[in-house]
């Protein structure tokens, strides 16, 4: 039996601990972590119950994003089934009584992201199950600013309307440092899922650095299985993790119902697959962003994927706000809440429901049994949910591919919603995303918890639902909780041998530095030019080794020094672009002139008059839309139309694009009066 590895401070403390018994269901971890001088991990919980040989809670820890379980191959070892630590590669480190509630770990290490796992096993004389709390911290970890390459799959349709939309797209992913490569697909009820999968496949085959997809649009809707894991009726789930699973053997053999109609029954050769249970670990991180299927919102489907681009991206490049908090409601999603509460701390998390805090307060993440029917406007369409990333359990929203689906419908905000999941069956595990993964990377792991030894063991009260095929991802999948503003106002002038890079310092908080890189595609291929991060101080770059023919294109990255709750690490801006044309020497990014207040009547729609929004290869991308308003479109361009009886002021932000630079932000002012 391990030896109890702790301070006897630290037992003596814990003994003088007053604390409540703990939750029946979880346990209740807290983190402090310590950088410097001496770096430490102290982990605290509450009291647990029962003696010392009924109830001893064990830490565990593993250096974040192992490989285990079966993608080791390591679940038997010649004679026997390896247990837990063997499995998972989680050691365990300090073995403690029910009366001690703090364990400091001081055996970290600058440099490294680690993964810990509290535990404490079920006592039935008291009705407690076993429990379980996951944490990631950082130690001063190092950056990573060059996570692979990202497959963008398009519904072919609207590649010419969202031209600029998707070059935008493209570019906030190439400058969160993936190469992008585009895949191009009919859409549902055109294009077929098995083409897509293999096509998926061939591109994967061709580039073995693609980690991820990112479906954009109505992608062909894949559907298996035969279950009902909200407990009411069995049916065929759509579900993107067959796009994500390169290796598989997806069968459509078995005849389960012919009853339920097209989505739902689930017969021999009906294209739907026949696996409850994933066949297969997924290969890649999936997310889908499908705005079809929303009569609920007065906008076309095409607004709704230009509102989506516009406000990913006013997260990425760090223009939007967020108060660092989560809002952690409903009993089903406990496992779910014990990991959100080491990322936020006790005081920065609340208990009320979606509705009404969220129409009024900000939260980073949002967890609840939310309203059932999507179509409910006093719960989603005449309403604000303000919060980034959501869980939303509730009977029948695992089926997102229904009209006015509540997970998509949270997505089809115009500031709020980036990415949302069906919670608590299973339980999801994303506290990965305290250190800088990305919460597709995180989805991924959550999926693959039954192939991968169990990393996350006990998983809530649906452990038996584990890499099932409804757990699916709505969102883009690259998103990461933590962002960092770019330089500003990045220029580029071409000379006899050498090309000059100059900026400014971003608005917010200085960085530690700056990387530049180059490519001769716009969102992908790009090599960093600095070997050694430029000074804080240093705001030009010469590219001594330019080429002289071709187009050029520059990324200038702000490196900062991302301090959470759970450590520190480096974290890379996304990028503020420059490019030079083959015969151009001089690049400058776009200018966003002042605007003159608008005057509007309630109600009737106001073309919004912005400075340079007319020139050509100019978009205007909407940072922050008008609270009392909608923004529709008209050929690419913002009409205003305030609610119905409204009158004030309004205030938009927005920036201009021109395909590869953006402007400063800009506030354009609306005085709306009754008719």
């Amino acid at each position: 039996m391990l030896e109890y590895k702790i301070l006897i401070m630290a037992v003596v403390f814990g003994l003088m601990t007053p604390c409540a018994f703990a939750d029946r269901k979880q346990i209740t971890v807290d983190i402090e972590v310590v950088t410097e001088p001496d770096p430490s991990v102290q982990l605290s919980w509450d009291q647990q119950p029962g003696s010392a040989t009924e109830m001893q809670v064990t830490v565990y820890r593993r250096e974040l994003g192992v490989k285990s379980g079966l993608w080791y191959q390591n679940i038997w070892d010649g004679t026997q089934v390896k247990d837990f630590s063997e499995m998972t590669l989680f050691e365990p480190i300090a073995v403690l009584p029910p009366s001690v509630t703090h364990f400091t770990d001081s055996s970290v290490e600058t440099g490294k992201h680690y993964e810990y796992r509290v535990y404490r096993p079920a006592l039935a004389s008291k009705n407690y199950t076993q429990a379980a709390t996951y944490a990631a911290v950082s130690i001063d970890a190092p950056l990573e600013d060059q996570p692979g390459n990202i497959l963008l799959v398009i519904d072919e349709t609207l590649v010419d309307e969202m031209e600029m939309e998707l070059r935008l797209l493209e570019l906030d992913l190439a400058g969160d440092g993936w190469g992008v490569t585009r895949l191009l697909t009919p859409p549902q009820g055109l294009g077929d899922h098995r083409v897509l999968h293999a096509a998926i496949q061939e591109a994967c085959a061709a580039d073995p650095d693609i980690k991820g997809l990112y479906l954009f649009g109505k992608i062909p809707v894949a559907r298996s299985g035969f279950s009902a894991p909200d407990g009411h009726n069995d049916t065929a789930h759509e579900t993107d993790l067959y796009y994500a699973d390169l290796q598989g053997n997806w069968l459509d053999i078995l005849s389960y119902s012919a009853e339920g109609g097209e989505a739902s029954s689930n017969i021999k050769g009906d294209g739907k697959f026949d696996h409850t249970t994933l066949p297969h670990a997924v290969d890649l991180m999936v997310g889908r962003v499908d705005m079809s299927r929303l009569t609920a919102v007065q906008k076309s489907e095409v607004e709704l994927l230009r509102d989506y681009t516009h406000k990913t991206h006013a997260w990425r490049n760090g223009d939007r706000q967020v108060p660092y908090r989560a809002l952690l409601n409903s009993g089903h999603l406990f496992q779910e809440h014990s990991w959100a509460r080491t990322l936020f701390g006790a005081d920065n998390v609340n208990a009320a429901s979606f509705q009404p805090e969220l129409n009024s307060e900000a939260y980073l993440w949002a967890m609840d049994f939310g309203h059932y029917s999507g179509s409910s406007m006093e719960h989603y369409g005449d309403v604000n949910n303000r919060a980034l990333f959501f869980l939303n359990f509730g009977s029948g929203k695992q089926k997102w591919h229904n009209v006015n689906n509540p997970i998509r419908m949270l997505l089809a905000q115009p500031d709020w919603g980036l990415a949302a999941g069906w919670g608590a069956r299973p339980a999801w595990h994303m506290h990965q995303m305290a250190a800088g993964w990305t919460v597709g990377r995180s989805h991924q792991r959550t999926v693959n918890n039954a192939h991968n030894g169990g990393e996350f063991v006990p998983g809530g009260n649906y452990t038996h639902l584990e890499s099932q095929v409804h757990i699916n991802l709505m969102g883009d999948p690259t998103l990461r909780m933590h962002v960092a503003q770019p330089p500003l106002n990045p220029a580029a002038s071409r000379h006899t041998d050498s090309v000059t890079l100059t900026w400014q310092a971003p608005s917010g908080s200085a960085p530690e530095g700056y990387h530049v890189y180059r490519s001769n595609r716009l969102a992908s291929g790009y090599q960093r030019l600095t070997e050694s991060m430029l000074a804080a101080e240093v705001l030009q770059y010469q590219d001594q080794t330019a080429p002289d023919v071709g187009d050029v294109y520059y990324q200038i990255r702000a490196v900062h020094r991302n301090e959470t709750r759970s450590g520190v690490y480096e974290l890379a801006s996304r990028a503020a672009y420059v490019w030079l044309e083959e015969g151009i020497n001089n690049y400058s990014s776009p200018v966003a002139l002042p605007v003159a207040e608008h005057l509007a009547n309630s109600e009737v729609p106001l073309p919004l008059d912005i400075p340079g929004a007319e020139a050509s290869g100019m978009s205007v991308v909407i940072l922050q839309h008008p609270e009392n308003g909608v923004i529709h479109w008209q050929a690419g361009h913002p009409v205003y139309v305030s609610n119905p009886g409204f009158a004030g002021t309004e205030t938009i932000v927005y920036r201009l694009f021109d395909g590869v630079g953006l402007s400063e932000a800009e506030v354009v002012r609306i005085s709306v009066t009754r008719l």
